[in-house]
Order: structure tokens, then C-alpha cells, then sequence
């Protein structure tokens, strides 16, 4: 996808909002996954020939815990955001955005913002995900947090070469991926009801 512009303070990252190549009226990002420094900022321009909205996850996972960065209601055609830096200092972690059409609704896959080093937040409560579908940049990590005992896989099975075969309250370590694929899918059974779960890591893509 290449590397997304640096504006001339070097700490600025401009991120283009384009139309899909399949379906232009699907928002996306021009660089979906990106590392940024912890006080580096990021601003949105938006490319696309409609109006966009742009939401964030937050530090806790979906819509959990403290915002990272300040959702956007509205971002007019040939417009540029504010520039923001994560909020409140937070930092080494990795949260999501997705882009909506606000002229039909359709709505991005997850793009990533990688704040320093550290993990994208997902919760697991009655062996439901959530953010769930998550996406990384290359070389990213992911942190389960999950409310009871579960056993986990991953295919393909070197996607996250380092992780458990089951993974228990409160959390997961940090699982770093190796860019073997640009998509991972990883399951869940719960010890005990055996109810399972799954999702989705888009890695780098």
C-alpha cells in the first residue's frame, strides 16, 4: 500500500479517505494500517465525492474504556480534519477506525493506528468478540481480554506464532504476528459450556 505522507514537521501523518476500487461509494482508507510515534498526530483529508463520518475504538477495546482519539461526525468532500494526538497521553497500544458513507451508510472494513508499541485491545465476554472484525499493521499485535477460560486456535496456525492453546482471565499476553497472510481467523471454546467463538485479524492490509 505504501508508506502514508508525512507532512514537513515530520510528526504529522495525512491519511487520503478514498472510494473502494470495487464499489466507490464504500469509504476507505488509502493506507489502512499504520505505525505511529507516541506524539506523532494524524488528520484525514477526505478524497471521496461524499460527505464521510470516521469512528475510533477505544483504549479498552470497541467502545470500552477511555477514547484514543476524537470521532469525527462529519468530514466534507475535499475537506481536511483537525490534527489530533492520542488523548490524555495514552499510549503503546494500537486502536481501530472505520470510515462511513454518510450519503448511504456503507461503512469501511477496520484500518489500524499503531501508537508506539503495544497491542490492539479484544474482548471476549460469553465467547463473543468485540471489536471484531480488528485489523493491524504489519508485524502488529493483538491482546485477548477475556471474561473466563478458553481454548484458542489460529489458522492459518503461524499467523501468531506465539499463541497460547488456551487463554483465561484477565488477559492474554501480547500476540505479535509474523505477516504470513494478510488475514488470520481464530477460534474459541470455552472450557467449561463449551460454546464457541470466532473472528478476524486483517494484518497489514
Amino acid at each position: 500500500m505504501g508508506l502514508a505522507a508525512l507532512k514537513p514537521e515530520a510528526s504529522i501523518w495525512d491519511l487520503p479517505i478514498i472510494g473502494n476500487a470495487q464499489n466507490p461509494q464504500i469509504p476507505q482508507s488509502q493506507y489502512p494500517d499504520i505505525k505511529i510515534l507516541n506524539t506523532d498526530s494524524i488528520e484525514f483529508t477526505n478524497n471521496t465525492t461524499y460527505p464521510v463520518s470516521i469512528a475510533f475504538t477505544r483504549a479498552g477495546g470497541g467502545s470500552s474504556g477511555n477514547a484514543v482519539f476524537t470521532d469525527i461526525a462529519t468530514l466534507a468532500v475535499g475537506a481536511s480534519s483537525a490534527q489530533q494526538s492520542p488523548i490524555s497521553g495514552i499510549n503503546n497500544l494500537t486502536v481501530n477506525y472505520t470510515i462511513t458513507n454518510l450519503n448511504n451508510g456503507q461503512t469501511s472494513t477496520p484500518c489500524g493506528v499503531q501508537i508506539g508499541t503495544g497491542p490492539l485491545r479484544i474482548n471476549i465476554l460469553a465467547s463473543q468478540t468485540n471489536p471484531d472484525p480488528v485489523s493491524i499493521p504489519d508485524g502488529g499485535q493483538i491482546q485477548f481480554h477475556p471474561d473466563v477460560s478458553y481454548q484458542l486456535t489460529f489458522t492459518p496456525p503461524n499467523a501468531f506464532p506465539n499463541a497460547p492453546a488456551s487463554i483465561s482471565p484477565t488477559n492474554s499476553p501480547a500476540l505479535t504476528a509474523t505477516n504470513v497472510t494478510t488475514k488470520a481467523t481464530y477460534s474459541l471454546t470455552e472450557k467449561i459450556a463449551g460454546t464457541q467463538g470466532k473472528g478476524t485479524v486483517h494484518i497489514g492490509s
